[in-house]
């Protein structure tokens, strides 16, 4: 099972976006989106929708982890 945070730089990543322009586009420092692909920080309440706009996602997707069947 992944995590939030290695959802996310999928995602970043699959649209070849840098994590300085997907930061700049969320509105969020580049600084804090590492530290939440990292996994050492989770995304606040004020940057989700930001975060899941940039990612072309709903937040219900960005935060709910596939399940194993």
């Amino acid at each position: 099972m992944s995590t939030l945070g290695e959802r996310i730089k999928a995602l970043r990543e699959a649209l070849e976006l840098s994590q300085q322009a997907a930061a700049d586009e969320a509105g969020i420092t580049q600084e804090h989106w590492c530290n939440i692909e990292l996994g050492n920080r989770n995304p606040s309440i004020e940057s989700l929708p930001g975060i899941a706009r940039t990612l072309g996602v709903s937040q219900g997707d960005l935060l709910d982890s596939p399940r194993k069947t």
